[in-house]
């Protein structure tokens, strides 16, 4: 299912913790458009499945700032 590797950062950042929160908060967000008859379903799961990519690029591009 999960073919790609999140970048290593060390320390900074769980790629198995950051994969899971990930995959939750998109079904999160596909079961609540489901729920509410959005008809987007396909979109809130995109949507949840990257809302912290920010985090994984600051982790590795700016790893002294992200550890403050």
């Amino acid at each position: 299912m999960d073919r790609i590797r999140v970048p290593s950062v060390g320390r900074l950042l769980d790629a198995e913790r950051f994969r899971c929160h990930s995959i939750a908060v998109a079904t999160a967000a596909q079961s609540l458009s489901q729920s509410a008859g959005a008809g987007v379903d396909a979109e809130a799961f995109m949507a949840g499945l990257i809302h912290d990519i920010g985090l994984v690029i600051l982790a590795r591009l700016r790893p002294q700032e992200w550890e403050h």
